[in-house]
């Protein structure tokens, strides 16, 4: 992959491959809510912190299909494969498609 967009489309069409291959499933703010702790002890050893959850989990409007946001802060010296890094986590331990974005975008 040369470029971002080219990771952005191979990161999409394997979640979807995902997806209908039934390896994700909904979750819920509640669950989210139960590995707080794991999850900010993922984004620590990746220099991920302040994590929000927004969108369709955030509202409980989730369904099958749904993915969880993460709004997120990157420390100095962290970047895209640290930030990719921390979602492939959060995946494994939620087994929900995850995606993450910053306030600068």
């Amino acid at each position: 992959m040369k470029d971002g967009l080219g990771c952005a489309r191979w990161e999409a069409s394997l979640a979807s491959a995902r997806l209908e291959a039934g390896e994700w499933s909904p979750v819920t703010l509640d669950e989210v809510r139960a590995h707080r702790e794991e999850i900010l002890a993922v984004g620590r050893r990746f220099g991920v912190r302040n994590v929000r959850v927004f969108g369709s989990v955030a509202r409980g409007e989730a369904t099958g299909s749904s993915d969880l946001d993460l709004l997120i802060d990157v420390g100095s010296g962290h970047g895209y494969f640290d930030m990719a890094a921390f979602t492939l986590a959060v995946e494994d331990l939620l087994g929900v498609f995850t995606q993450v974005a910053t306030e600068g975008g």
